[in-house]
């Protein structure tokens, strides 16, 4: 039988994980991208299967997280999260149990919309992340869409509202001014203190998120690495 993905609150913030109990484990933290399918299933086993613990969370406002989405920090809202997981202990909302497990090194996997969001967690938190782990990640939200051809932003969110409507609770009309009023998802801020390893993985064919930003701001980050793919 295939072990159930369990699901968990904290604060206004959903999470599904699956943990292994008897042992200490390094944990993945899955950030989703912007829309989201919110089925991170296979992806969630594979890791689990070869050793780690997973969490996938969701941002607040969106799916089953509560509130309306980007109205506060979702640097602050997940670093919350994440030291709540990282103490062992989530109460099982199936039977109400709490599930203890020993998570080890902290490790954010995430890509494009989430790029920023996860480098100022681990900027933020103080040691929190060990290790960060990108695909295409949007690292100013500023910058996008202004010096290459990328996806537009703007058309976008005007999409979410009407494909994603009860899905994404959303109260303002332009993403790039919402998200830049989070110090924390400037480079400018998270490029001075992210103290953790990163791994980049970027196609340089990628028409919604331009590699050349990657290859323009990858110099700066001490303990980096990019992997360029043909993957799509």
């Amino acid at each position: 039988m295939t072990k159930p993905i369990l699901k968990a609150y904290y604060n206004k913030i959903f999470f599904e994980f699956l943990v292994h109990k008897n042992y200490f484990s390094d944990a993945i933290i899955i950030l989703p991208g912007f829309p989201s399918s919110n089925n991170q299933d296979k992806l969630m086993r594979f890791f689990y299967e070869r050793g780690f613990n997973v969490f996938y969370l969701r941002y607040g406002g969106s799916f089953q997280s509560k509130g309306y989405f980007l109205e506060s920090n979702p640097v602050e809202d997940a670093i919350q999260c994440i030291k709540h997981i990282k103490k062992g202990k989530v109460v099982n909302l199936w039977d109400m149990e709490e599930i203890s497990f020993k998570n080890r090194n902290l490790i954010i996997l995430t890509g494009s919309f989430g790029g920023a969001i996860a480098c100022g967690i681990a900027a933020k938190s103080n040691n929190l992340i060990s290790k960060t782990i990108l695909s295409a990640p949007v690292w100013d939200f500023d910058k996008h869409n202004t010096i290459y051809a990328e996806q537009d932003l703007s058309h976008l969110l005007d999409f979410v509202k009407r494909a994603y409507r009860n899905l994404y609770r959303i109260k303002f009309n332009n993403l790039i001014s919402q998200m830049l009023k989070f110090r924390q998802l400037s480079s400018k801020y998270y490029l001075r203190r992210l103290n953790c390893s990163l791994l980049v993985l970027h196609d340089p064919n990628d028409k919604t998120v331009s590699i050349n930003h990657t290859k323009e701001i990858i110099n700066k980050i001490r303990d980096s690495k990019l992997i360029e793919h043909n993957l799509g």
